[in-house]
């Protein structure tokens, strides 16, 4: 049988349904739980950060994290607190529990280096972070650590004269500065994912609404909500 075409609009709209799927899994009895949190983890976005034997702050405490520590994610179930905006709680293999509004989801996906054109490539970091150097060198000073699905602009790639790995060599706009940053942890955006939606639609009958209060972004067409 051959596939059915997908447009890019459906596969975004799959894929947010496949993210509600993930959080909140009984809500989702067709959705496989061991596809869910295949090499799923938790980046840790507070300073300090308590799990809990069960999915609740009264709950005993387990084990302390601070920021940044990653954590692998095995399960998610929903608070026993009605009335919190958020319930969702993370399971860890370390079986406590954690706060979802306190965890980042990640994955660790490593990438096959690529050369860079002369006209340069986007790259969306697929590690929960990495650390961007002055030189394309492991022990090189750290300049920033990049986190997940961020992107960033590459101009080149490079060879480590040290051991011989593979990194992008990254710019700045912000602060007009250079860095590299290994080459395996940066996905490069193909063209087809940056062609606008509904290239038919002029830009001025698009727009997009944010209600920071409900944690939503909308986006319309001619006044439709899509």
């Amino acid at each position: 049988m051959s596939k059915p075409d997908l447009s890019r609009r459906d596969f975004l709209k799959l894929t947010g349904y496949g993210l509600m799927g993930m959080l909140l899994p009984n809500l989702s009895p067709n959705v496989s739980p061991q596809e869910n949190y295949l090499n799923l983890q938790g980046r840790v976005i507070e300073r300090v950060l308590w799990s809990y034997n069960a999915p609740s702050p009264k709950a005993k405490r387990v084990k302390l994290y601070w920021r940044d520590i990653i954590i692998p994610i095995i399960d998610s179930t929903i608070g026993e607190d009605e009335t919190a905006y958020n319930r969702v709680w993370y399971k860890t293999e370390e079986s406590g529990y954690v706060y979802s509004g306190s965890i980042q989801p990640v994955r660790t996906l490593l990438n096959e280096p690529q050369m860079i054109s002369l006209k340069g490539a986007l790259g969306e970091v697929s590690v929960p972070y990495t650390e961007a150097r002055e030189f394309a060198d492991p022990n090189a000073k750290v300049i920033y650590r990049l986190y997940y699905e961020t992107v960033h602009w590459i101009n080149a790639s490079d060879i480590s004269q040290v051991d011989g790995s593979k990194w992008y060599y990254l710019w700045d706009d912000k602060f007009k500065q250079y860095y590299y940053a290994p080459a395996e942890h940066l996905r490069l955006i193909s063209d087809p994912e940056l062609v606008p939606l509904s290239p038919n639609v002029p830009d001025e009958e698009k727009s997009i609404e944010v209600r920071l209060e409900d944690q939503l972004l909308l986006a319309y067409e001619k006044g439709n909500m899509v």
